[in-house]
């Protein structure tokens, strides 16, 4: 692993044993999509997915399932790349 992401996989541990305001929750939320950036140019498609998948999940439950926000922009944007570069063309959806 580059020490890039094990330096983001630090601070996500690290804020997932602090307060779980939303500061902190937004803190986790991007420092899960930008793992995601890192593993998805090392070539790790699949590491990468699971990272853009979490950061939306976390990204939902702050800012609300059905709510237009430009974080979930982001991370929807991302986890469609990488979709698309594994070949996934007719994904149902995140």
């Amino acid at each position: 692993m580059s020490s890039a992401a094990r330096l983001i996989g630090l601070h996500i541990e690290r804020t997932k044993s602090v307060d779980n305001t939303e500061l902190e929750h937004s803190q986790t939320a991007w420092s899960q999509h930008e793992l995601g950036r890192v593993l998805e140019a090392k070539g790790d498609l699949d590491g990468a997915e699971s990272q853009y998948r979490a950061s939306l999940c976390m990204k939902r439950r702050i800012h609300g399932e059905n709510v237009d926000h430009p974080d979930i922009g982001a991370s929807l944007h991302e986890l469609g790349r990488v979709l698309q570069q594994q070949g996934d063309l007719e994904c149902s959806g995140p």
